[in-house]
């Protein structure tokens, strides 16, 4: 018994630490993408405090004209503490779940219970990091001036309490 308990331990920790490796990739990877998608839905730009349909590329060369080449890894600190432990949360919560539901991560599942473990899964995930995505988003938007991810945090807490981190 105390074998089993101990194999599922290890399974679960393997999905997670999968889950965040490939989360610190995939986030370095595509920040630039997500900062430029984050100032187009903002309406922002450091030049220009309202700019409307400006295109992907546009932006990116404004932003790398306005603001230097390493501005488009602006805001990868607070992706990578969304990302990280929340892609490992989801694939041990996705590997603990399975298992709960059939006794091992290797059997194969039905179709509404692999829908319900995922559905299970990404909401532990996303309930428990939204108040990280808002400063994340908040933070690369260009609108708000937070020096860190500590005083962003500290600051919609004071101004906005509990329901700001999860605006």
């Amino acid at each position: 018994m105390a074998t089993k308990s101990k194999e599922k331990r290890t399974i679960t920790a393997v999905s997670f630490l999968a889950g965040a490796i490939s989360g610190t990739l995939s986030t370095a990877m595509f920040q630039p993408l997500d900062l430029i998608k984050t100032r187009m839905q903002a309406g922002t730009m450091k030049a220009s405090p309202v700019v409307s349909n400006v295109g992907m590329m546009n932006m990116l060369f404004s932003i790398i004209r306005n603001e230097r080449f390493p501005a488009l890894w602006k805001g990868l600190i607070p992706s990578l503490q969304r990302c990280v432990p929340g892609i490992g949360m989801y694939f041990a919560s996705l590997t603990t779940l399975k298992t709960s539901f059939v006794g091992s991560p290797d059997q194969n599942i039905s179709p509404f219970q692999a829908l319900f473990i995922g559905v299970v899964s990404r909401g532990i995930a996303v309930f428990s990091l939204l108040p990280i995505t808002v400063v994340k988003a908040r933070y690369e938007s260009g609108i708000y001036t937070y020096k860190s991810v500590p005083q962003a945090v500290k600051q919609i807490w004071i101004r906005e309490g509990v329901r700001g981190l999860y605006s």
